[in-house]
């Protein structure tokens, strides 16, 4: 990344699937995915030439950077309506809930049975949850009420395939189709193949489960939970997803879990911020992330500019610092 490496002080990157937050776990920098449709996808790529841009749900533009004060900054800059909704319409960004560190309201998980998380990474979170602790903040482990996070993940991965599925060739998605018809139970084949009353269905799910976040959000501020179950791996270029694999401490993992921890805040398109709190003993970047109620972008981003003082910061790579 070029923050990272100090070729530039602010990057803007595209979350469908954890594009912003992702990479900034891996490489230790700061990320932002905003609240669904605050900034604006005109412009943005993906989808590639052939493509129809259409309004959806998921994909949001957002900025990276090097400290959680140039996320607020680059925020202010690119969000807001577009033409020609902005003839009528106009955005404000909240302030953050509260002033201070010790003021927050935070539920946290560093782990679960759902996506586990490969121990050095655990290592890394379970301290940087008890420096913030130690610091005076009101921390309560444990999924909000009504959270099933594999019920969530299915739900998103489900309307993910169904977005993507305007991306395949016809000749690919006649396969699909052919597969679906077969009997095929892989949710993504179903996904991809189904009618718009399923989606219908599966998008009202989604609503629930954002009223669900949103009532959690009620009492607490903001929840804290890993990015990803590892950290960063060498590079598998094979094109089935499928036949990937990701070594980790407690053995082979699939390549596909990598988008579990991020898939509640773009199921429910709610703000969620990456903040880098250390590294492992083998010296690579783990981030956490911060996810925030619907709308409130500025309260998950004050979070990670107070948490850098208890947790750390962005440190430059040996040989990398500019």
């Amino acid at each position: 990344m070029t923050s990272t490496a100090g070729f530039a002080f602010l990057e803007i990157g595209g979350d469908l699937a954890g594009s912003i937050r992702i990479p900034s776990h891996f490489c230790g920098v700061y990320g932002h995915r905003p609240t669904v449709h605050v900034v604006p996808l005109r412009g943005h790529i993906p989808p590639p030439p052939g493509v129809p841009a259409v309004p959806a749900e998921f994909p949001v533009p957002g900025p990276l950077a090097r400290s959680a004060e140039d996320l607020l900054l680059e925020l202010g800059v690119v969000a807001g309506p577009d033409s020609p909704e902005s003839i009528a319409y106009r955005w404000s960004l909240p302030a953050p809930r509260k002033t201070t560190l010790r003021e927050y309201r935070i539920g946290y998980v560093v782990d679960d049975p759902f996506c586990p998380v490969d121990s050095p990474v655990k290592d890394v979170l379970s301290s940087a949850i008890e420096s913030l602790r130690r610091s005076g903040a009101q921390l309560t482990e444990g999924w909000p009420a009504g959270v099933d996070p594999s019920s969530q993940y299915e739900n998103y991965g489900w309307l993910l395939a169904a977005f993507l599925s305007v991306t395949l060739p016809d000749d690919a998605f006649k396969k699909m189709q052919r597969a679906a018809a077969e009997g095929a139970g892989d949710p993504w084949v179903r996904g991809t193949t189904s009618l718009h009353r399923d989606w219908l269905q599966q998008s009202a799910q989604r609503l629930s489960a954002r009223a669900v976040w949103q009532d959690y959000f009620k009492t607490y501020d903001a929840f804290l939970m890993p990015v990803s179950f590892v950290t960063a791996f060498p590079h598998d270029h094979r094109r089935d997803m499928n036949a990937r694999k990701i070594m980790t401490a407690g053995g082979e993992r699939a390549y596909t879990d990598i988008g579990k921890w991020i898939s509640f805040a773009t199921l429910t398109g709610c703000p969620a911020t990456v903040a880098p709190v250390g590294r492992t003993n083998s010296g690579l970047p783990v981030g956490i992330q911060i996810m925030g109620p619907f709308l409130e972008d500025a309260t998950p981003i004050d979070i990670a500019m107070k948490m850098a003082d208890v947790t750390g910061r962005f440190v430059a790579p040996p040989n990398l610092a500019v």
